[in-house]
């Protein structure tokens, strides 16, 4: 549901069922081909009946973030991966390299993240370049004392 918002936040549609190329529609009108929701899979994992049950659940979720608020929730946007902990450690394993320097993160009991590991600029235990007076780094610096040209 959380993706099934995202024209909604970026101001696109009002409501997702105005996106025709996004995943609302898997759910509200299944395809018989070509499906992306693995329809049985989630209706057992959520303990819903039908697929019409399944389908109204689901327009009851959405319905009422857009009535009581969807602000984002920040595991979700900032995060490469949301899951189970076996899930998030698989998809890190099948990113290969592309997943050095990302971390897994415990959300709560049962959520975690993969996530970048940011460095913050000017962060403690670096060590910053000596500085001018101007607070311009020397390593920054080329040499100027009125003479000298770069064009000479």
């Amino acid at each position: 549901m959380y993706v099934d918002l995202n024209m909604v936040r970026a101001g696109v549609v009002d409501h997702p069922s105005e996106w025709k190329w996004g995943g609302y529609h898997e759910i509200q009108k299944p395809k018989t081909r070509y499906r992306l929701v693995d329809h049985d899979a989630l209706r057992r994992f959520l303990n819903v009946a039908t697929t019409e049950d399944l389908a109204e659940t689901h327009r009851r979720w959405v319905d009422s973030q857009l009535q009581n608020g969807w602000a984002r929730q920040a595991h979700f946007s900032r995060s490469l991966a949301v899951g189970s902990e076996a899930f998030i450690k698989k998809v890190k394993t099948e990113m290969g390299g592309r997943a050095l320097g990302r971390r897994v993160m415990e959300v709560n009991d049962s959520e975690f993240q993969l996530k970048e590991t940011i460095a913050e600029y000017r962060s403690e235990g670096r060590k910053q370049p000596e500085t001018t007076s101007q607070g311009m780094p020397d390593t920054n610096m080329i040499p100027w004392n009125g003479e000298n040209s770069l064009d000479a």
